[in-house]
């Protein structure tokens, strides 16, 4: 299955978008508030993301799993078989189903998560697996934190990166922006908008 960074990048915009506008409404105060809020830790654009790259996989024919071997939301080519209460062991989907990994980041840890999704799928192409999407999503600028990531995360190697951040405050008609690519980490970021 063929997944393209900035077909991955525009559906989450649209469904974040769109879950934005029904929760929160065009305007008023509660509105006002959760826009100001986005420098904090907060579970509703966390929800707001998750419920978006669970949406957005089905775009895609693949299922989407939550908190699957640490990693917020993973999409694979063939979902497993659900888990049923009380069940004790872990969702096992074959690694060679996987196709997309997401860590959806609210504060300063974005270091950190870039550094999860780079070491599990370097475990993966270490057996001999295809490089696996790795998304990033978070609210913060991304000129807080590219020029802090490791080396080893930006290797020439790891073409399919997709940063996904906060678009800069006062761009109109702009609400998101993504860097994509081996050199997601240095280049300009591209506008998500209607």
């Amino acid at each position: 299955m063929d997944l393209f960074g900035p077909q991955i990048a525009f559906k989450l915009y649209q469904y974040s978008a769109s879950l934005w506008e029904k929760v929160l409404g065009n305007t008023g105060p509660l509105l006002d508030y959760y826009e100001r809020e986005w420098l904090h830790e907060s579970s509703l654009y966390t929800s707001i993301f998750t419920l978006s790259l669970i949406a957005a996989s089905k775009d895609f024919d693949a299922g989407a799993i939550t908190e699957y071997s640490d990693i917020d939301v993973v999409w694979c080519s063939k979902l497993p078989t659900p888990l049923k209460r009380g069940d004790s062991y872990q969702r096992q989907v074959p690694n060679e189903n996987l196709l997309l990994l997401s860590e959806i980041e609210m504060q300063d840890r974005e270091i950190k998560a870039i550094m999860k999704l780079h070491k599990f799928d370097a475990n993966l192409r270490k057996q001999g697996l295809e490089e696996s999407w790795k998304v990033l999503i978070t609210y913060r600028p991304a000129k807080d934190f590219l020029q802090s990531i490791p080396a080893e995360a930006r290797s020439p190697n790891e073409k399919k990166w997709l940063i996904i951040t906060k678009a800069p405050f006062g761009t109109p008609g702009v609400w998101l922006q993504y860097h994509m690519g081996s050199d997601a980490f240095s280049t300009k970021p591209v506008p998500l908008g209607p």
